[in-house]
């Protein structure tokens, strides 16, 4: 039987029977993460789009520590629902491969929507934080979804994922640009932020 997270992290003698809960990491809101990673300001400024902050508020990540996808056909492939799920099961988020278009950094994220914190995640409750990192002033580009999409900056590279929401973190170190912005699509959220301290 395959490992379970249960959100609230709790053991029952029924999961004790069908296999372990881990208990090694702390399951993170979303919120919570983004509070952590940006200032003030910016939480605000994302928190005003208010139906966005509420999905948001649903998702759950579960990671310490980035292992890198290997470029190597007998490798389990991270990149896939089920990939996503066994990695937030163990607590990892994935370094893409060398030449893996438009990602480089995938956090596995859980939407709990309608689910009590007391129950166990599913791979149908998987998604991703996806973030792409750029360091050259070359780098910057209108933000906008046609140009996100020319730049696959998206959930296309998931296999068996569907169209789920998703978070998308876009940082351009190297732009002389010191901005933040918002970009809601159809089923995600995009969150870039240039100039030299990404973060505040």
């Amino acid at each position: 039987m395959a490992r379970r997270k249960s959100l609230n992290r709790t053991k029952t003698q029924q999961d004790e029977a069908e296999g372990p809960v881990l208990e090694s990491h702390r399951l993170t809101a979303v919120t919570s993460f983004l509070g952590s990673l940006f200032s003030e300001n910016r939480v605000a400024s994302i928190s005003e789009h208010r139906e966005i902050w509420r999905l948001l508020g649903q998702c759950f990540i579960n990671f310490s520590h980035f292992t890198e996808e290997l470029c190597d056909i007998n490798a389990h492939n991270s990149l896939t629902r089920d990939g996503l799920f066994k990695a937030f099961l163990r607590g990892r988020a994935i370094q893409c491969k060398q030449g893996q278009a438009g990602i480089d950094l995938v956090i596995p994220m859980a939407i709990v929507k309608n689910k009590k914190l007391s129950q166990p995640v599913s791979p149908d409750d998987i998604s991703a934080i996806i973030i792409q990192v750029k360091n050259k002033k070359k780098d910057a580009f209108n933000f906008n979804a046609a140009n996100l999409h020319k730049r696959q900056f998206d959930t296309r590279h998931f296999h068996g994922l569907g169209n789920v929401f998703y978070l998308g973190i876009w940082m351009s170190f190297g732009s002389r640009d010191n901005d933040f912005d918002v970009l809601a699509l159809s089923t995600s959220t995009t969150l870039r932020r240039s100039g030299t301290n990404v973060y505040n």
